[in-house]
């Protein structure tokens, strides 16, 4: 379970968020919309611990995380971004970012993360969504189409299966058929594994998906719709 209470963020000293509170169930899938400029991302940069709340609090499950770290909720709590560089390595080879991402949190070697790599369920996850998935391993992700490299960060987001999953507009810069491909993979996940999903959309047909909730963020507050 996320709780927010009487949640307050302020960006640029503006106050973007006002005493906002809400609660998400474990497992839920919840939509976030609303204009432009309204706080959507940043409450989900909040939430991930990269941006501090101005009043309130965060928790998850039974524990106040508001004073903890993004790295600290980084063991429970993925954020994936619009943009896909930011969630992977462009200068390393694809299964260079997977080790990596096997490791997070750990103090183990990128060496130790290649060795585990072959056995561990990321790789079925990466034979899940890419066909040439081989051939692929031994690319600089640099060189991958900004589908094939949402699909990579998709899968290093979930790679340590977090109780939340953040996504700002994951689907932005895909084509139709990636963003089906990501969104059906983050909805088989999210049932299998039973994670919390939350992602800014601005899509206009938010209403025919299979979300929980639809918050709508306006005028400093969260409203369910």
């Amino acid at each position: 379970m996320l709780q927010l209470n009487n949640l307050s963020i302020k960006r640029n000293k503006n106050l973007i968020i006002n005493n906002a509170s809400a609660l998400v169930e474990k497992g839920s899938f919840i939509a976030i919309t609303g204009p432009n400029g309204t706080g959507k991302s940043t409450l989900l940069t909040t939430i991930a611990g990269l941006h501090q709340p101005s009043a309130g609090s965060i928790c998850l499950g039974n524990i106040d995380i508001t004073q903890q770290s993004a790295k600290q909720r980084a063991r429970s709590i993925s954020l994936l971004h619009q943009d896909p560089t930011k969630g992977t390595i462009g200068s390393l080879t694809v299964e260079e970012n997977l080790a990596l991402a096997i490791q997070k949190g750990a103090s183990s070697s990128l060496k130790n993360g290649l060795k585990q790599l072959a056995t561990h369920p990321i790789m079925a996850t990466l034979r899940q969504l890419f066909t040439n998935h081989e051939r692929l391993l031994k690319q600089e992700v640099c060189t991958l189409s900004g589908g094939q490299r949402q699909l990579l960060a998709a899968i290093i987001a979930t790679a340590s299966r977090p109780d939340v999953l953040l996504m700002d507009e994951p689907t932005a810069a895909l084509s139709p058929a990636a963003a089906k491909t990501l969104m059906d993979f983050i909805e088989s996940y999210r049932l299998q594994n039973q994670v919390t999903v939350l992602v800014v959309t601005h899509a206009t047909n938010v209403a025919a998906h299979n979300y929980s909730a639809i918050w709508q963020v306006c005028d400093g507050s969260i409203s369910v719709i």
